[in-house]
């Protein structure tokens, strides 16, 4: 069993010394350790060349983390990628963690994490799952747990087979969160395994190249692309319900990313934001979706359904 730790890295100089000597410096030792800088203006160069041949180095035009994500997976030879962001770091013992979890016919192993501040401060706790074991096909994890398990990429170790299987990441439409193309597709190709353990660390900084929007004062640009996004996940659902049952895919569709997406489109909604994809969303649409998730969703999801009960209450005013 060997693994293979490429890094993407888009301008984040400042942390990425310390995810690269992270992976070079596992109790366990990788296959190899390769680092995708795209298209980087800061001094991100300077400090991959620093490591010489301890990495592997492979500099391309800016195209986005699926762009990233594409060339790094075709490189890597292990038998198992694990996809370090740039600002994130790995434990000492992650590889070695990850290796007593891997077996035949898994696809994905989602690991806990350690969410640490810009100084590298431990500021709490994430695990896939609500903390909870589980092992499993993506189609159980769904219905049976309840969600998909968000666990940030570098927490997650995939099958290579299974990563080459889906590739190549379509990279107009995943320049950022491409790892939900990754979390959704590899379910076609084995199972899922959620895990505990704490493997790595998740940095938040403030500058994170993922969504940045302020809930009082929402960013249309953010906005847009947290749409765009959730939109996009439909579809891979969609994509995915093929594989499954008719009765399946509905519940999914109905009950899980359903209030995901009526849920960002609400919001869409009220910051009046101007994007075409909202006009197949009228309230009359938005309204019966909310009262069909709190007429299937299992009384055990008491969260979500209070989610969308203060939002159809919302809507039935706006509406």
């Amino acid at each position: 069993m060997s693994v293979s730790i490429v890094i993407n890295n888009y301008n984040y100089a400042q942390y990425l010394g310390e995810a690269i000597s992270s992976a070079l410096e596992q109790e366990e030792p990788a296959l190899e350790v390769i680092v995708v800088d795209d298209g980087s203006t800061d001094s991100s160069h300077e400090v991959i060349e620093s490591f010489g041949s301890r990495i592997q180095a492979i500099f391309q035009r800016n195209g986005g983390q699926a762009a990233a994500f594409n060339t790094g997976i075709r490189a890597a030879k292990g038998d198992w990628i694990w996809l370090l962001d740039a600002d994130d770091s790995l434990k000492p013992d992650a590889v070695r963690k990850a290796s007593t979890l891997t077996a035949p016919g898994i696809a994905r192993i989602a690991m806990g994490m350690e969410q640490i501040d810009a100084e590298g401060t431990p500021i709490g706790t994430k695990a896939p799952n609500g903390g909870r074991a589980f092992e499993g096909s993506l189609r159980d994890v769904l219905l049976l747990q309840g969600g998909l398990p968000s666990i940030p990429t570098s927490g997650n170790l995939f099958s290579r087979e299974a990563l080459l299987a889906i590739l190549p990441v379509p990279e107009s439409s995943f320049r950022i969160c491409a790892d939900a193309y990754l979390f959704v597709m590899t379910g076609k190709f084995g199972r899922m395994k959620l895990d505990t353990s704490i493997v790595a660390n998740y940095r938040i900084h403030g500058e994170n190249n993922f969504f940045r929007h302020n809930t009082n004062a929402p960013d249309p640009k953010a906005l847009t692309k947290e749409l765009d996004n959730v939109l996009l996940t439909l579809a891979l659902f969609d994509d995915y319900g093929q594989t499954i049952s008719p009765t399946d895919r509905k519940k999914i569709r109905s009950y899980w990313l359903g209030d995901q997406v009526l849920l960002m489109v609400l919001r869409a909604k009220l910051a009046r934001l101007p994007h075409p994809a909202l006009a197949a969303w009228p309230w009359s649409r938005l309204l019966f979706g909310f009262l069909s998730i709190l007429m299937t969703s299992p009384q055990s999801f008491k969260i979500r359904q209070q989610k969308c009960r203060k939002a159809l209450k919302l809507a039935l005013k706006l509406g």
